[in-house]
């Protein structure tokens, strides 16, 4: 089991919400890291879906 499936899964809204109130420059460097990760695995699931 990877650390992230141990984690519930949270929005990207959420995590941004966070990213924006972090002071925490290390903490930060995570969030935006998440933030990428998530966007673009919904960016390949939107391209990847079948037309309509």
């Amino acid at each position: 089991m990877s650390p992230d499936s141990a984690q519930p899964k949270r929005t990207w809204q959420a995590i941004a919400a966070e990213a924006s109130r972090e002071k925490d420059p290390k903490k930060l460097l995570q969030l935006t890291a998440e933030l990428a990760r998530i966007l673009a695995e919904q960016y390949e699931r939107v391209r990847l879906s079948p037309k309509a």
